[in-house]
């Protein structure tokens, strides 16, 4: 191929392969991929964010890369520091009416809860009249029609709070379709991580069709894995662990949502190694 293609970037649903991409894919696993200097790394990041951003907007920023580090290692969770009284930053948060004007915000600090206190989010499940007043405002945002990368990513946190009320919503199952023109829009600008960050959030929604997803194939997952390694920076951390956490969700041999966890269920180690090239760790 030549380069001056690469560099304007391909539109990889017209690509063809000689064997289905199904068995072309290449994987990622953090257990067998992420190096112990990079998770070293990912504990520093969330321990300057929690001294950083604590007090300040009730931790809005730090959740979510919370989240993304324990999605990525949950056996290894007690590792990143997290704290009893965390779950006071989150109640705070919901209290917080200059925070709760933002609907996505609930979905932050509903599934921090669901994570790091699972005993607590069952309260909450129990208060039949609170789940249906959040479940209401994360539905009505969602049919506020939103743009692609906005609807995705709102309707992926929800499903994870919601799965079956969510994925059973008429706008959700109409927009499902979208994910092909907007995946083959980015690719061509080479925005691997965006793209990752979509086809994962694809598969929270709509786990019943991810191997209908093409554009996740072998080049697509060389060129993501690729854009992994280049996050290097101490600045690019954060990203680098989305994007990881995405990656991994994409390679998992299937994701399960219950009312206390959101499970990445993975192939073993032996099955993603063999017949793929040796990889170095990121």
């Amino acid at each position: 191929m030549p380069l001056d293609t690469l560099e304007r970037g391909v539109n990889v649903k017209r690509l063809t392969f000689d064997h289905p991409p199904k068995q072309e894919r290449a994987f990622y696993d953090p257990n067998r991929d992420l190096s112990e200097g990079k998770w070293s790394n990912i504990i520093a990041d969330l321990h300057e964010r929690r001294a950083r951003l604590l007090g300040e907007h009730h931790g809005i920023e730090y959740f979510p890369a919370l989240t993304n580090a324990f999605m990525l290692q949950p056996t290894r969770s007690h590792e990143l520091g997290t704290r009893l009284d965390d779950i006071n930053l989150i109640n705070d948060g919901l209290a917080d009416p200059s925070l709760m004007k933002y609907t996505p915000f609930l979905a932050t600090y509903y599934t921090a809860m669901k994570l790091f206190f699972p005993q607590k989010y069952q309260e909450f499940l129990q208060d039949s009249s609170r789940v249906d007043e959040v479940a209401q405002r994360l539905e009505e945002n969602l049919n506020k029609g939103t743009i692609d990368h906005i609807f995705f990513g709102d309707a992926a946190a929800a499903t994870i709070l919601f799965p079956e009320r969510i994925r059973n919503l008429d706008v959700v199952k109409s927009r499902k379709n979208e994910i092909h023109s907007y995946l083959n829009a980015i690719s061509p600008q080479n925005m691997w991580a965006a793209f990752a960050d979509k086809a994962a959030e694809f598969r929270i929604i709509y786990p019943e069709s991810f191997e209908e997803l093409g554009e996740v194939n072998e080049f697509s997952w060389n060129l993501m894995l690729d854009h992994l390694g280049k996050l290097d920076s101490p600045y690019q951390i954060g990203g680098y662990t989305e994007m990881a956490k995405n990656l991994k969700i994409l390679s998992a041999k299937d994701t399960r949502i219950t009312d206390t966890d959101f499970e990445i269920v993975m192939p073993k180690i032996d099955s993603l190694a063999k017949g793929l090239p040796e990889r170095r760790k990121f």
